[in-house]
């Protein structure tokens, strides 16, 4: 009875254990299509926060853009959060495009909703793109101060590495002009606890077996 409780135990927190997921770290690339770019990761050159992980800060230049970023992400079983985050720029005309994009791997192998929203407080113009897997699921073009848009895609297998990523494109006619916003994306996944009681129930099945071939 002990070798057979004990063996089940171990199976059942080697696989929550195999499931519970981790990341790659938040990137954002910066782009004014002048061939200025910069790319920045949590942890990484650039990261005015280094030594708090899932936490990216960013204060830089790219062509005549300034722009700040601050982004924050998290990482459980249930939902895996890309962000939130707030990007501001000023300074440049034309367009710069931000993206920001997270790997996350080992996640449940269950359908999963990729979810996304973008908030301008101030904005010329703002085209946001929301991609699960490096594919558009949902998108708007002119956002502008005051508007905000939330897109969600179909819901989809998870194939154990999952790639959340925003693009957002800042429209500005006026180098004086500032644009600012906050923006999230999500990818919900089934809760842990469902595992939990699965696996009790296996349990439960087996104790309940054994006493009846005793």
């Amino acid at each position: 009875m002990k070798k057979f409780t004990g063996a089940l135990a171990v199976a059942f927190f080697a696989l929550t254990a195999a499931l519970t997921p981790a990341s790659a770290g938040l990137i954002i690339m910066l782009d004014d299509g002048l061939g200025n770019t910069a790319t920045f990761t949590d942890e990484g050159a650039g990261d005015l926060n280094t030594g708090v992980l899932n936490n990216l800060i960013v204060s830089t230049t790219v062509g005549a853009w300034s722009v700040t970023f601050a982004g924050t992400s998290s990482d459980t079983p249930d939902a895996s959060a890309l962000n939130s985050f707030s990007l501001g720029a000023t300074g440049g005309t034309g367009s710069l495009t931000a993206t920001i994009s997270q790997t996350f791997t080992n996640l449940y192998p269950n359908p999963a909703s990729p979810a996304c929203g973008i908030t301008p407080t101030i904005a010329e113009s703002v085209d946001f793109k929301c991609l699960h897997n490096d594919v558009v699921y949902d998108s708007v073009t002119g956002l502008t101060s005051g508007g905000s848009f939330f897109g969600a895609g179909s819901v989809v297998p998870t194939s154990g590495s999952e790639k959340l990523t925003q693009i957002i494109t800042i429209n500005s006619s006026d180098p004086k002009a500032n644009t600012i916003f906050d923006a999230t994306s999500t990818l919900t996944v089934p809760e842990p606890a469902a595992l939990g009681f699965m696996g009790l129930g296996l349990l439960g099945l087996g104790l309940a077996r054994r006493r009846k071939k005793a």
